[in-house]
Parts: structure tokens; C-alpha cells; sequence
């Protein structure tokens, strides 16, 4: 038996259905119709029947009169058991109801898998809207950006050479010239770049998530970054500290709650004498200071007030109107302050002064410290928009069992982490139907166009974008493009130098806020070069060097879609976005031998519920991909399109790996039919300091790399794999 829940008010009710109703589901992660999207489960929408239960439930939704109705806006959570045991959760909305003979009949519903409910939960917010990625901050001084500037290692926040102000040059002699103490960078000309795993980490806290799966902790995902920059020139701003009102008051027009820290409007008027009635919130600094304060009105933010002043003050009366307020105040650097919040009233009653009268009188103090506010820097982009970029970007699933613990998987991985099931005996009939893969003619990988002096020269030397990709398949169909929301900002090496550079900077050398910017930590190079930290002008002797390419496993690999000449090494990457994460994919989709098997099947209960969208199905010794199917929940009748399957079991583990001259911790992936375990078949040089391992992967922790020359050892698995580990100097 089928039955549905909804919460309404926090509580668990069971929707009625009609005797005779057919709910169906369909589910889909990965459709060949639209390879850029991860689907989810979704119903058809079906209806259920007007009586006494649901009119309850849904507070008679089809009469409008009625006061705290049913919310239409927004989608309910709920979820769907067979025989009382959970078969999906997810969100349920009303679509319509139906009146007939003056008498309500029904009612529409559909409901949403959790993928859908994920984006709801974002709404329409902003990246700056994240308040948690100041978790992740560190107090803005020159000496911390130097510090990051020459980190050995990836910290979550890194300020790469990027420059918004002036070409910068290297040995020209120049103003410009970095390699002398005239044109030495100043470290307000960089802004910071955070990692993409933080970010990830931010949103999960903001919406009680938890985000997880193998492709979290590989390096290509936790050494990417977004760069933070959405403004021409980088002036930091403290993190938002809210007022802290020291005492409960009211006054009959205004309360102040030193719990909430809240000030709250009544009103500005009390018949019948015409009291009028205002708050006045004034701040004090010890000195002339940039500030901002951001008012927020029934936990919206209504205003914000900016300047350069040692005090100012804000008025609430009723041109702005009743309702709760809050007040979060910002500096540019490190201060303190004093604040008075009065409150006044006119009164015309006869025999009154009719003068302004003060009422409430609160004070106190407060600090604020040079922590750079991230969200102030936050590119301007929406969190779905974000996080469905980097989605695509990887080419990642996400599902989830709950709506509040989401799995991400590159997608070939997550075909392999499925079961293989022959589920040919649940075949309804003996009639297959096969039919032609309507493939793409061509696929077009884009990112947004960047405005950057070296990518419009790339663009105009070569009439395309820096690192797209259209991509050509062998046959006839309908173009398709994939376009991420972030700009690809191509690097420049110095010419003998190992140190590259970018440029937010246009062909009229005129600075502009790009689209959001994804980069990769490459390594750590040797270099001489001038910064000025705000102190003193030093010379530096290393950098943390940024770009589109990164080191994992040995290999290089690339941001950009296509196979591009690396900025910093001058020859070909191979393993660019495409390759890496959709050749495999659509390579098995568009085979001459693949074709889509359409039929209908009947699985057991206990299958029908163990069923996974990545589970590869044999159907008469021929091994399939799931591309949908949809179940009739009370017969349990499923139509189901099949993708036919030519991925290798390939549990091959030998090869070569090349790393950085770090001390460091590599995840070398392995794949087996049992658990492997690994030790050291050579190692001269005292390279390997523990091997750890795992189901999928073997973790080997380095020293550094200190003889001047490259250093190599190798490891052996029991079923006699070995791994060389070549380290560079």
C-alpha cells in the first residue's frame, strides 16, 4: 500500500487518496536528453480527492478567503512509503484544485525529489548572503597576505598574482617592474581567492547540510579556488558586528531587547493627542574612520549607510515604518567604538510642553577587528547558480536519501561505485524495443567571456575563448552547448622566470569586475620579487603560483575545457575538463554499437526499494545504464529506458605518479575486486614516511623534497601492482 505524508505546522499528516488514483514516480540522474543536468525524482502530478482529511490538510486552499491558508508559494516538505517502509523523500506542492457543481472535487499535487528541494533551499540568495564563509577569514594585514603570498601549501584562503591596478612587468626597469623595490607589488593590489571545498563547507552551514563523496577530498576539487572580487579596488571592510544593546527597555513606541539585540517600532503615533515619536541610533569612533553600517528591518537587510566620519547617527520615524530592527556595523581596520540609542516624543496634548521630549537613553561599546569580510568580496552570483557551476564544471551527481546529507560523485566514478544487478527475469515481456540514441552533432563547453587584456588577445589571435571546446561527433543531430557561469582568466609567465601572473585589467588597461574567476594552486616556486606589506618593502624569494593547471597523481591537468597550451609549462595539457569528466560519458553514449532498450519490468518489493540510479542492469547477458524510469507505486510496473554499457572493469593499478617537492599527503586511486594493501618496494632516499590504506585508494605521506635533485620510490600492492613516485626538485 501506497501512502503519502506531508508536514504542515511541523506535523506528519497522511494525505487520502482516490481508490483508484495512479501515482507514478520517475527517476533520473544523468538524461541524454540534457546532458549538462542532474535530474531527480519527481511525480507526475496526480490528484486526490477534496474530502474531509485533505480539506483539513490543505486548509481549503481553493477559497482564498480564508485567513492563514495553505501556502502556495512554497513547497512542503514530505515524503512517500509502500507498506510502511520510506521509499522517498522530498517536497510536496499544490497545483490546483477543481470545483464542480458549486462542490470542491480535488485536488493536484506533484511532488519533488530532493535535488529540487536542494535548489529551494537556496532561494534566490547570493554568494555574499553566505554569512558562514567568514568562518574561514583572517585579519587583513600585509604581513598575513605576505605569509599567504609564499605559503608552502594551499591554505583555504591564498591572495594569488593577480593584478587590478597595472601591468606588471619583470626586468623591464620599469615602475611597473616587480624584481625591484620601485615597482614593488603592494599588498592592496591583490585580492583573496578561497577555496571552492570552503565555500562548499560555508553553504553546507548555512542551510543545515552536509555534504559528501570521493570526489570532495580529491585534490582536483580541494585545490580549486574562486577568486574574491566584486569591486574594482579592494578596500577591506571588517566582518559585520552586530550592536550590542546592553539593556531591555520600551517606552511604549519602541521596544529594545538586549537579548535579540533588536529594536523594535511599535509605532510613531497614539490617538488622540498626535504624539509623534522617533529612534536615534548615534555612533562614535576615537578618530575619522570608514565605516558601514547595515540596517536590517524584519531580518531583511532594508539600507546601509557608508562614510568616512568619527561619528554619524540614523534616524528611525515613521518614513520608514513600524518593524524589527537590527544593526551591523563594519570598519576598514581595527577600532573601537561608543554608541547612544535615543528615543523621542512630541507631545500636542494641551498643557504639554510641545517640544521634542527624550525617553530612553541607552549606551555602550563595542571593537571591531581587521578580519577581511568575504562576503563583502563575494563574486555577485546566486548559491544555485554556484553551486550548480561547479556541478557542471566536474560533472557531478548529487543525491541524497534525506534532503539534509547530499553524496557528490563525479559521474564515471559513480557508475562504478553501483552494483552490477541481472534483473532479465523480471522482464515483463519477451518483446525488447531498441532504439536509436538521437545524439548531438556538436557539443559546445563554454565559459562567460572575459574582458582580460590577455584573453581578448587570445580571443582575437585565435577568433575563439580561451579554453573552450567545441566538440564534434561523427553524425547527424541538433547542436548543444554547456556553459559555466565563471570566467576563465588566462595567466602569463615571465619569460625565464619560474612566476606567472594575471591581469583584471581590459585591452584600455582600464580595471573591471570580472565573473566569478576558478583557479588552481599549481605549486611552489622560487623566485625573487619586491612587496611592500604595508610596513616595509621586502624581497621575496618565493611565491605560491596560481593558474588553470594542477598537479594530481603525477599528471597535469586543467581547468579549461579543451587541450590547451599550459600557460606555465608552454606545452599541450591533455587532461582538460572535457577529457577528464564527459569524453568517458558520451563517448559510451554515442558508440556506433550503443542503443537505448526500452521495455517494462516488474521487480520485487525488496529490489524495487534497493534500486540506485547508478545500479548497472543485465538484461539477457547485456549490461545497461539507467538513463530513467518510472514506477507505477501501487503496481509496481516500471517502464525503463536503458542505456546499453561499455565501460571496462579495469582493476589495472600499476603506474607512474609525479608530485610536487612538498612534504605532503597523495591519494593514489586504485580500483579491485578486494581490499589492496600496499608497502614500499624501493625507496633510496627516504621519500615515503607512511602508506595508509583504503578501499578505493592508497594515501602515501612525503617529506620534502631537499636534495637538489628529482627523488623517485615505488610501492607494491599484494596482487603485485607498483606505483613509481617520481618527486620533483
Amino acid at each position: 500500500m501506497v501512502a503519502l505524508y506531508i508536514y504542515v505546522d511541523e506535523m506528519s499528516k497522511r494525505i487520502d487518496l482516490f481508490d483508484d488514483e495512479k501515482i507514478s514516480l520517475t527517476s533520473s540522474i544523468q538524461n541524454i536528453n540534457d546532458i549538462s543536468k542532474v535530474f531527480t525524482d519527481f511525480s507526475q502530478s496526480f490528484t486526490i480527492p477534496a474530502n474531509t482529511i485533505n480539506n483539513q490538510i490543505f486548509r481549503h486552499w481553493y477559497e482564498n478567503s480564508v485567513e492563514d491558508g495553505f501556502n502556495q508559494n512554497i513547497r512542503y516538505n514530505g515524503y512517500i512509503e509502500i507498506d510502511t517502509q520510506l521509499f522517498r523523500v522530498g517536497k510536496w506542492q499544490i497545483e490546483s484544485a477543481t470545483i464542480k457543481n458549486n462542490q470542491i472535487e480535488n485536488y493536484k499535487l506533484t511532488f519533488y525529489g530532493e535535488l529540487v528541494s536542494l535548489m529551494d533551499k537556496f532561494k534566490e540568495d547570493n554568494l555574499k548572503d553566505v554569512q558562514n564563509l567568514n568562518d574561514y577569514t583572517i585579519p587583513y594585514t600585509g604581513a598575513n597576505v605576505q605569509s599567504r603570498l609564499v605559503s608552502l601549501v594551499p591554505e583555504d584562503i591564498m591572495f594569488p598574482l593577480i593584478s587590478s591596478e597595472r601591468v606588471w612587468q619583470y626586468g623591464d626597469a620599469t615602475s611597473n617592474d616587480i624584481s625591484i623595490s620601485g615597482g614593488a607589488i603592494d599588498y592592496t593590489e591583490l585580492f583573496p581567492a578561497v577555496k571552492i571545498s570552503r565555500i562548499f563547507d560555508a553553504i553546507a552551514s548555512k542551510y543545515d547540510l552536509t555534504f559528501n563523496g570521493t570526489f570532495l577530498n580529491n585534490q582536483l576539487f580541494t585545490e580549486a579556488y574562486c577568486w574574491f572580487k566584486n569591486k574594482e579596488t579592494f578596500l577591506n571592510y571588517s566582518e559585520p558586528q552586530k550592536i550590542d544593546f546592553t539593556t531591555t527597555e520600551t517606552d511604549g513606541f519602541f521596544n529594545v531587547d538586549s537579548t535579540t539585540d533588536e529594536l523594535t517600532a511599535i509605532t510613531f503615533f497614539e490617538d488622540p493627542f498626535y504624539i509623534n515619536a522617533y529612534a536615534e541610533l548615534q555612533i562614535f569612533f576615537p578618530s575619522t574612520t570608514n565605516y558601514i553600517l547595515k540596517v536590517y528591518k524584519n531580518g531583511s537587510e532594508y539600507t546601509s549607510l557608508q562614510g568616512n566620519l568619527s561619528s554619524f547617527n540614523f534616524i528611525i520615524d515613521q518614513t520608514i515604518g513600524e518593524g524589527v530592527y537590527e544593526f551591523y556595523l563594519q570598519t576598514s581596520e581595527s577600532t573601537t567604538y561608543t554608541y547612544n540609542l535615543n528615543t523621542f516624543y512630541f507631545d500636542v496634548e494641551p498643557g504639554s510642553p510641545n517640544v521634542w521630549q527624550q525617553v530612553l537613553t541607552i549606551t555602550g561599546s563595542g571593537s571591531l577587528s581587521s578580519n577581511i569580510d568575504l562576503t563583502a568580496l563575494a563574486p555577485d552570483i546566486k548559491v544555485k547558480d554556484f553551486f550548480s557551476g561547479i556541478l557542471k564544471m566536474f560533472n557531478l551527481t548529487a543525491y541524497s536519501t534525506n534532503g539534509i546529507d547530499f553524496t557528490l560523485e563525479q559521474l564515471e566514478n559513480w557508475y562504478y561505485l553501483g552494483g552490477i544487478k541481472d534483473f532479465s527475469e523480471y522482464v515483463i515481456s519477451d518483446n525488447l524495443d531498441f532504439n536509436r540514441i538521437k545524439p548531438y552533432k556538436k557539443v559546445d563547453f563554454e565559459y562567460e567571456k572575459s574582458e582580460s587584456v590577455l584573453n581578448r588577445f587570445f580571443g582575437d589571435t585565435n577568433s575563439r575563448e580561451y579554453g573552450s571546446l567545441s566538440y564534434v561527433f561523427n553524425n547527424d543531430g541538433s547542436d548543444y552547448k554547456i556553459k559555466l557561469p565563471f570566467e576563465n582568466l588566462l595567466f602569463s609567465k615571465f619569460t625565464g622566470e619560474d612566476m606567472q601572473v594575471a591581469y583584471a585589467v581590459k585591452t584600455d588597461l582600464q580595471k573591471y569586475i570580472p565573473k566569478p574567476v576558478i583557479l588552481y594552486f599549481l605549486k611552489y616556486d622560487l623566485v625573487n620579487y619586491y612587496f611592500n606589506n604595508g610596513t616595509t618593502t621586502v624581497e621575496l624569494s618565493n611565491v605560491a603560483t596560481f593558474g588553470q593547471d594542477n598537479i594530481s597523481n603525477g599528471s597535469i591537468n586543467s581547468l579549461n575545457w579543451g587541450i590547451e597550451l599550459s600557460s606555465y609549462y608552454l606545452t599541450p595539457v591533455n587532461n582538460s575538463l572535457f577529457n577528464n569528466y564527459y569524453l568517458n560519458y558520451l563517448s559510451n553514449l554515442y558508440s556506433l554499437k550503443s542503443r537505448m532498450l526500452k521495455l517494462k519490468m516488474r521487480l520485487p518489493y525488496v529490489e524495487l526499494l534497493d534500486l540506485k540510479l547508478n545500479d548497472r542492469i543485465i538484461i539477457r547477458d547485456k549490461r545497461y545504464i539507467i538513463n530513467q524510469y518510472t514506477t507505477d507505486l501501487t503496481t509496481f510496473e516500471m517502464d525503463v529506458e536503458l542505456i546499453q554499457d561499455f565501460r571496462p572493469v579495469d582493476y589495472r593499478n600499476s603506474g607512474v605518479k609525479r608530485i610536487s617537492n612538498l612534504e605532503n599527503n597523495y591519494d593514489f586511486y586504485t580500483t579491485s575486486k578486494e581490499p589492496l594493501t600496499w608497502t614500499v618496494l624501493s625507496d633510496v632516499d627516504g621519500m615515503i614516511s607512511v602508506i595508509t590504506d583504503y578501499t578505493d585508494k592508497v594515501n602515501v605521506a612525503v617529506t620534502r623534497n631537499l636534495l637538489g635533485t628529482e627523488r623517485i620510490a615505488s610501492i607494491i600492492s599484494n596482487k603485485n601492482d607498483v606505483i613509481v613516485i617520481e618527486q620533483q626538485i
